[in-house]
């Protein structure tokens, strides 16, 4: 075997990492590779950038045993920082909350229908709020029962020609709320 190539279990073990890995950065092409022919079948070898007798042998050192000292002017100063963001957060938290709280006092007091549409002051003399408030319902009911409206409306307005052909008048008729 040449000295320069390395086996994918070589490789592994000086880079620290599985033979899965090494196949896995020859296909990617984050490795130079050749394939030779072995014994029964072809086999992938990774060619070495440094001289296979300089590398060093074995797995990475574990970097389990060094630590980063902090000094103790930087950890509290990283610390009252972190207090400070956290107070704001808190503050920002019970304005949200206090928010919250006066929608849903709103919500619990304000009319409404079982519909969930605000319920709307029949009383009210002015035609012209009379027609908003209609139109906010009309806009606000389903599509599908928005067309059964329409052709219940196309279908009494059929009945009230038929009624005039036939010379029948409405007070006659005895539905007065037909319209």
């Amino acid at each position: 075997m040449n000295e320069n190539f390395l086996t994918v279990s070589e490789a592994a073990s000086k880079l620290g990492v599985s033979p899965r890995t090494i196949q896995r950065y020859c296909k990617q092409s984050r490795l130079n590779h050749k394939w030779v022919q072995g014994k029964r079948h072809k086999e992938l070898r990774i060619i070495s950038p440094i001289p296979v007798s300089q590398l060093p042998s074995g797995r990475r050192r574990s970097l389990a045993g060094t630590f980063d000292y902090v000094s103790k002017e930087d950890f509290e100063k990283a610390t009252s920082e972190m207090k400070q963001k956290l107070s704001e957060k808190d503050l920002r938290i019970a304005v949200l909350e206090e928010q919250v709280s006066e929608l849903k006092s709103m919500i619990t007091s304000a009319k409404v229908s079982p519909q969930g549409i605000p319920e709307v002051d029949l009383g009210v003399k002015d035609s012209k709020t009379k027609m908003i408030n209609m139109l906010y319902e009309y806009e606000n009911v389903r599509p599908a029962e928005k067309k059964l409206i329409l052709k219940l409306a196309k279908e009494i307005k059929e009945h009230k020609k038929y009624l005039s052909t036939l010379g029948i008048n409405r007070s006659e008729s005895g539905s007065s709320n037909t319209e």
